[in-house]
Order: C-alpha cells, then sequence, then structure tokens
C-alpha cells in the first residue's frame, strides 16, 4: 500500500486553499532543487533527455496555474503575487531559452517567499 501517497491524498483532500498553495509551492521548490542538481551546462542534451526538462514543464504549468487564478483580482496582496507568478513563468521560459542558472536559482527564491508568507498567515490563522 502506498502510505505516503494515501497521505498526500488526504492532506489535499482536507486542506484548505491556502495549505494547499504551500504544498503547490513545496513541490514547485523541490522541482527547482532537480533541476539545479541536474543541470550540466558542458552537457546540455543529458540535461534535456533527463526528467529536468521534464521538471521544468511541469513547474512552469503549476505556477501558470497559480497566476491565472489570481490575476483577475484587483485587492490586497494578489496583484503583487500574480505579478511574482508572471515573473517565475516568465524567467522560466527565458531558462529554457539561455539555461542560465541563475533564473532558476531567483525562481525558487520568490516561492521560498511566498510559501513563508503563506506559512505565515496560517500559524495566524487568517
Amino acid at each position: 500500500m502506498d502510505y505516503a501517497g494515501k497521505y498526500l491524498e488526504n492532506q489535499i483532500n482536507t486542506s484548505n486553499p491556502i495549505k494547499l498553495t504551500i504544498i503547490l509551492y513545496e513541490d514547485l521548490l523541490k522541482k527547482f532543487a532537480y533541476i539545479e542538481e541536474h543541470f550540466n551546462s558542458y552537457d546540455l542534451e543529458s540535461f534535456e533527455s533527463d526528467q529536468a526538462l521534464e521538471k521544468l514543464d511541469k513547474a512552469e504549468r503549476i505556477v501558470e496555474e497559480l497566476y491565472m487564478g489570481i490575476s483577475h483580482l484587483t485587492e490586497g496582496p494578489f496583484p503583487r503575487i500574480a505579478a511574482d507568478y508572471k515573473r517565475v513563468v516568465d524567467g522560466l521560459i527565458q531558462f529554457k531559452e539561455t539555461y542560465n542558472m541563475n533564473i532558476v536559482k531567483g525562481a525558487a527564491i520568490t516561492i521560498r517567499s511566498l510559501k513563508e508568507a503563506y506559512e505565515g498567515v496560517m500559524e495566524k490563522g487568517e
């Protein structure tokens, strides 16, 4: 039995939107760490055939969905968060063209900051 899968499924089914966003942020950070770990600028061919490129595509789609979910909101922190999401998506697209690892590192910093902010909101119970 896949206990980890059942646990995650339970977490998703019983969590509020803030907790679900934190779960997505954690997944993104894992994907970015994998990309950083497996990136080799001297062997782009193996990088492109590796799971790293697949994880990059999945990360891009996750952030696009997060962006689309709040891009229409104009009050509170949402315009700033939407701008952060947009910057991350644009950066990931640019990374596919330039393979500049600083872009992925910057995306990870942005997502980590958002995750910490959401965790702060969870702690306050807001």
